[in-house]
């Protein structure tokens, strides 16, 4: 790959929320399968302890090493809002890649993630932004680190083992949250799913939220289908759904051919 060329940051993080972030702002995966008809909160609720949904969620959750995907998303942001539709797939710790199509099925871009760099191929003005993962982090909504991204795009995020974390229920649902009021998971012990994420500043402003519904079961593996996540703060919201999956294909290509003309463009 050639080396690239400088640009005003401005202008780069705009090329990424406009075609990067709406890949990152996936997290979780789904299905055109039926929606799963829950079977009820066990008898046991709410009397589950902290240790007791640990274990059933992180019991529930799945080896699984890649999957492949259609998505449609519907982003809105300050850089950019609109309906996009995509070929998306994921190696586990290793690479994500992305294909999004615009009005009348026209590749619109390219996006690829490794652990250490990530690169968006804006096809419709021919340009190349190129930077390290730790640029693109500045401007998504999602942890990108491999393993967090992965659990985030299959809907399979796991409760932290460490510190102290209280425990509340409603009707349905638990609640765990830290001693700091910075962060809550909610827990649907019906499914044993994390189904809301929210991450709170020292304020108590939402500045981070992942809702997870209308799970599905694909080749046995209970997953989200249907995902809304808000960066207040930025203005950015994302609805994902996913028409069809196929978990642990036996091969992924990751295409990314660019032609030697297209403008490249450097993030800090």
């Amino acid at each position: 790959m050639r080396s690239v060329l400088q640009c005003s940051p401005h202008r780069g993080i705009g090329i990424v929320i406009g075609i990067f972030a709406i890949a990152a702002l996936l997290s979780a995966c789904g299905s055109s399968a039926p929606v799963v008809e829950e079977e009820g909160v066990p008898n046991a609720f709410p009397n589950h302890t902290p240790a007791d949904i640990r274990e059933a969620v992180h019991g529930s959750t799945d080896t699984l090493t890649a999957f492949e995907g259609e998505v449609r998303m519907d982003l809105n942001s300050p850089m950019q809002s609109g309906r996009f539709r995509a070929t998306l797939r994921q190696r586990r710790s290793d690479t994500l890649w992305m294909n999004v199509r615009g009005p009348l099925g026209i590749d619109a871009a390219r996006m690829m993630v490794t652990p250490d760099s990530f690169y968006v191929h804006n096809r419709i003005d021919e340009e190349l932004a190129v930077g390290p993962v730790e640029s693109a982090q500045q401007v998504l909504p999602v942890p990108v680190s491999s393993e967090t991204l992965f659990q985030n795009l299959m809907g399979l995020l796991v409760l932290p083992t460490e510190g102290d974390w209280s425990l509340r229920h409603d009707d349905e649902l638990y609640h765990l949250e830290d001693a700091e009021g910075r962060y809550t998971y909610s827990v649907d012990p019906s499914i044993w799913r994390v189904v809301r994420f929210v991450e709170r500043d020292e304020q108590g402003t939402v500045v981070d939220e992942r809702v997870f519904t209308d799970h599905t079961r694909v080749d046995g593996v209970l997953i989200p289908s249907r995902v809304v996540l808000r960066r207040p703060g930025d203005g950015i919201r994302a609805l994902m759904t996913y028409r069809s999956i196929t978990l642990t294909p036996e091969s992924l290509s990751f295409p990314f051919d660019v032609p030697s003309d297209v403008q490249r463009v450097a993030l800090p």
